[in-house]
C-alpha cells in the first residue's frame, strides 16, 4: 500500500509501539483471563460481548500504533473500521440485553426526594 507518511516514531515521543503493544497484550490476557473465568461458572454467553468490546478497544489501540509507526494510512483505517464494527456489535448485544436489566421506569424506587417531603406536609408538631 502507498500513502505513507515517513517512518519512525517522532524523536522525544516517549510513547512508543513498544509500549501499546504490552497494552494490547494486556487487554489480549484480560480476554483470556475473563474468558475462562465465564466458562467455569457456566456463563459462556457473555463472551461475544465482551470479546467485542475488549477487541473495539485493542483495535484502537493497533490504530494508534500504527499511527505512531506512521504506517499507510490504510491501515490505521482498517484498524478504525474493525474498532468500529466491533463497537457496532457490543452495543446491539448490550442493546438487546436491556431488557434483562430491571429499568428503574418499571420499578420505580419509593420517593425520596424533596417533592415527596412537601407532600406529606410537616411532621406532626412542628409547624413550617
Amino acid at each position: 500500500m502507498t500513502g505513507g507518511v515517513g517512518q519512525g516514531v517522532a524523536t522525544g515521543s516517549w510513547i512508543t509501539p513498544g509500549w501499546i503493544d504490552a497494552i494490547v497484550a494486556g487487554v489480549a490476557l484480560e480476554a483470556l483471563v475473563l474468558g475462562v473465568l465465564l466458562a467455569r461458572e457456566g456463563r459462556a454467553g457473555l463472551l461475544v460481548p465482551l470479546l467485542a468490546f475488549l477487541g473495539s478497544g485493542a483495535a484502537l489501540l493497533l490504530a494508534l500504533r500504527a499511527a505512531l509507526s506512521r504506517t499507510d494510512a490504510e491501515w490505521i483505517g482498517v484498524a478504525l473500521l474493525v474498532s468500529g464494527a466491533l463497537h457496532v456489535v457490543s452495543l446491539r448485544v448490550l442493546w438487546r440485553a436491556r431488557s434483562l436489566v430491571p429499568s428503574v421506569r418499571r420499578h420505580p424506587h419509593p420517593r425520596s426526594d424533596a417533592a415527596a417531603i412537601v407532600e406529606s406536609g410537616p411532621a406532626p408538631g412542628r409547624s413550617c
